[in-house]
C-alpha cells in the first residue's frame, strides 16, 4: 500500500487508515516499533527476545528511542548488575534477559506519541552536547576538544527549549 510522505504526523499514515479503527492503528504502530527495536515480535511472557542477529537491526537515534527504550534497557541492566554485586552475585545474564524482554515488549504494545517539531535549535544543542561529552571524541580526531562553548551558547539553547538533558545528563 503506498504512503505519503512529508512534514505533518500523519504523513506516513497509508490514507485509507487514516479512519480505520483503534485495532489496525494499534497494529501498525507495533509493527513499526517493532521494526525499529527488536525486529522480532516479542511474546508477553518470553524469557528473552527471540533469537538471532538481527536484535536491534533497525535501531535509530530517533525521537523518544534513545530516552524510552536504549537508556531505559540500559538503566535495567544496569540496575541488575549493581544489585547482583551488592549482594555478592554473578550478574545474572538470564534473569536480562527477561527483563529485556518484558521492557521490549512493553515498549513495542505502547501507544504513545511523540512531538513530531523539534526542540530548541538543533545546532546550539549539539554544540553544548559536542562540549558536555567532548571526552568521547577523542577518537575522532585530537583529543575531544575543539572549541569552547560559552555561557551565552548554552543560555541561548536553553532559553530555544532545549531540553534539561542536553546540559545535564543522558539526551
Amino acid at each position: 500500500m503506498a504512503r505519503r510522505w512529508g512534514h505533518g504526523r500523519n504523513d506516513c499514515v497509508a490514507p485509507a487508515l487514516l479512519n480505520h479503527d483503534v485495532n489496525c492503528k494499534n497494529y501498525m504502530e507495533w509493527n513499526a516499533r517493532t521494526q525499529l527495536t527488536t525486529w522480532k515480535p516479542t511474546p508477553v511472557d518470553a524469557a528473552s527476545i527471540p533469537d538471532g542477529p538481527i536484535i536491534d537491526y533497525a535501531g535509530k537515534h530517533w525521537n523518544g528511542l534513545i530516552r524510552d527504550y536504549y537508556a531505559r534497557r540500559a538503566e535495567l541492566t544496569l540496575e541488575l548488575a549493581l544489585n547482583d554485586d551488592a549482594a555478592r552475585r554473578a550478574f545474572n545474564a538470564t534473569e536480562m534477559e527477561r527483563r529485556r524482554a518484558r521492557h521490549a515488549y512493553n515498549w513495542t504494545t505502547a501507544t504513545g506519541e511523540y512531538p513530531t517539531t523539534p526542540v530548541g535549535d538543533a545546532v546550539e544543542v549539539s554544540v553544548v552536547m559536542r562540549e558536555k561529552y567532548k571526552g568521547w571524541f577523542a577518537s575522532c580526531g585530537g583529543g575531544g576538544g575543539g572549541s569552547d562553548v560559552d555561557a551565552e551558547a548554552e543560555a541561548k539553547a536553553e532559553a530555544n527549549g532545549a531540553p534539561a538533558a542536553a546540559t545535564s545528563s543522558v539526551a
